[in-house]
């Protein structure tokens, strides 16, 4: 560390400090004081607001047992294994110790937090909104720098040593929120404290009360530091760093600031562990039909990365509360169906045309068949002469010995115009979930969700979005089925974590002209390839493979694009990215994207 750096550092005082040296804190029930408190400084703290010693315990236990699976090196009890050589990319080792990928949606501990009730409460009194829906943030974990003991194993000593270069990066002060892009209040952010911190530690902080000249300084500095991205740093030249306060808190406190604060980690300077969880929520978006199936399908998918599964299998799954349930979205899914679709078309008795499109069942035991659209629907609506109807229903916890045959479903149907009726059902291992789809050739529906391999195709004229979702790999095959069947897609999503298995045959077995050309979507304009494998970005970039035929905005790990395109220079992939019209990039795993920018592709 620099002189400068230290003279910085120890400027940094704590913010608003009481008698035991900790940054001023407010019980949960102080609704007005704490709110008071908020609003003049742009954070709060409040004490103990998990009391549970054993919950903080086992919170860091499981942090270490993450650790372990990045690396099985790695021994809590053994400082040696703690070098950089053994420590894992995904903590960020530079840039403050986070724990990327497994723990932004996946572990027991990391949920038994997220939906505690203070913490919810906080965020309620805070945003005035009793509907929240919480975010997939990460675990911190910054580890020790000075005076760590080291054992020789030679012959048992003890040494005492130092670790400058384990420290993170020094004055590390930005904000989440880009002030040119977002210049009036966005969100509110948060962290849990999972061990002590003081001024030694390592630890959050902040300069209080620039929420009140976030909006001006954005004006002010707008042609000078002007960026597009969606992370900014404070210049290192800016005047607001002398403001800087340190907030020391107690284990099992918790720190929110608004969005606008600017904000960091100062390092960590003795031999303990900074541990924290970071915890924010927003407003629920219950009209948002995507998101709300997204962040379903997170928490039960349990895929932060490729190797999610495999890494996580031998974790405790997470038990939700019904308030975790409802902060994830799941309640207002699972009430869906029983609570508003039946009483609704019992108030609609003249209705005589019905085109119904639903996604529903969540968590329920049963599957939507022919039995319970005549007892639900048919035999409610006597006037009823065209029914239409396209049903999409999705169960979890369940074997597949309790999912019932496309035969059986199918029997449901009699009375139905048979050869109307279409159905496909799959049951995936991993996430212990089935997917099964009813619906009427004619139905007019816009979109079709997580269509596995089980797909039978057809022709979908009236289709636009579609999502392809299963455990198996998509092969080529597979997708000139998805575009002959929906030939006017225009949004399309990937999920599967799954190698293709045929790639290196596709061009050597088929000798077909017509099977062995490239796969047309000549009304793609929006395609989702995020947290794949490059096999599935190859899929849709080579021009060999594939021809969109329209300019498209991609979603993609920026990683995986640079490897495909060999860094925007590769000759097939030149024809597609051309297309491209904007790009939004996740980098190196995050949850998030962070990364959105007008694209285009110069000629090498």
């Amino acid at each position: 560390m620099s002189n400068s750096d230290a003279e910085k550092e120890s400027s940094c005082i704590t913010a608003f400090s009481d008698d035991e040296g900790f940054t001023k804190s407010f019980s949960i029930n102080e609704t007005n004081e704490l709110l008071d408190f908020f609003h003049k400084y742009g954070f709060v703290v409040i004490r103990d607001i998990v009391d549970s010693q054993s919950q903080i315990e086992n919170t860091v236990d499981e942090i270490w047992n993450l650790l372990r699976v990045l690396n099985p090196k790695i021994d809590k009890n053994d400082s040696s294994t703690w070098e950089d050589a053994n420590w894992p990319i995904q903590m960020g080792l530079k840039d403050g110790g986070f724990i990327s990928h497994m723990s932004d949606v996946a572990t027991k501990m990391c949920w038994e937090n997220r939906q505690h009730p203070n913490i919810v409460k906080l965020f309620q009194i805070l945003l005035q909104q009793d509907d929240l829906w919480v975010k997939f943030d990460r675990y911190g974990f910054m580890r020790p720098t000075k005076d760590i003991p080291f054992t020789n194993k030679d012959n048992n000593s003890i040494t005492i040593e130092d670790r400058p270069e384990w420290r993170s990066k020094p004055n590390w002060l930005h904000w989440d929120q880009n002030p040119w892009k977002y210049p009036d209040f966005m969100g509110i952010q948060g962290l849990l404290a999972l061990s002590d911190t003081n001024s030694n530690t390592g630890g959050f902080h902040c300069v209080p009360s620039f929420t009140h000249r976030f909006k001006q300084w954005s004006i002010d500095n707008e042609q000078a530091h002007r960026s597009r991205g969606g992370l900014v740093n404070v210049p290192s030249d800016d005047p607001i760093r002398n403001e800087v306060k340190q907030i020391h808190v107690r284990k099992g406190s918790f720190v929110a600031w608004d969005s606008r604060l600017p904000h960091g980690n100062f390092p960590n300077n003795n031999n303990q562990f900074r541990i924290v969880q970071y915890i924010a929520f927003e407003p629920a978006k219950e009209n948002d039909e995507r998101e709300l199936t997204s962040r379903i399908d997170a928490f039960h998918m349990r895929r932060l990365c490729s190797k999610a599964d495999e890494q996580l299998a031998g974790f405790p799954e997470p038990q939700l509360t019904e308030l975790g349930e409802k902060i994830i979205g799941i309640r207002i899914a699972r009430n869906d169906y029983d609570e508003t679709i039946p009483p609704l078309l019992r108030r609609m008795l003249n209705l005589t045309k019905l085109n119904l499109c639903l996604t529903l069942g969540l968590f329920s035991q049963k599957i939507v068949d022919g039995n319970i659209i005549r007892r639900d629907i048919v035999s409610q609506l006597p006037k009823l002469k065209k029914f239409d109807f396209f049903i999409h229903s999705i169960t979890f916890k369940q074997n597949e010995d309790t999912i019932p045959s496309i035969d059986d479903i199918q029997r449901t149907f009699i009375g139905f115009e048979k050869s109307s009726v279409q159905c496909h059902a799959n049951y995936l291992p991993k996430s212990k979930q089935s997917h099964c789809h009813i619906y009427c050739k004619r139905c007019s529906m816009i979109y079709f969700n997580f269509i596995t391999n089980h797909f039978h195709g057809g022709i979908f004229h009236s289709v636009r979005k579609i999502s392809l979702l299963d455990e198996m790999p998509f092969e080529n095959e597979f997708f000139r089925r998805i575009a002959q069947s929906f030939p006017m897609l225009e949004e399309l999503s990937v999920i599967n974590n799954e190698e293709q298995q045929q790639k290196k045959q596709v061009f050597i077995s088929n000798n077909d002209l017509e099977n062995s050309s490239p796969i047309k979507y000549p009304h793609l304009h929006e395609l989702r390839l995020v947290r794949v494998p490059d096999d599935y970005v190859e899929q849709f970039l080579l021009n060999t493979k594939t021809c969109l035929e329209k300019k498209f905005i991609l979603y993609v790990e920026y990683e995986s694009l640079q490897r495909v395109t060999h860094g925007l220079t590769r000759d097939q992939t030149r024809m597609n990215c051309e297309k491209i019209i904007q790009l939004y990039l996740c980098y190196k795993g995050k949850s998030i994207i962070p990364v959105v920018q007008e694209f285009s592709l110069c000629a090498s």
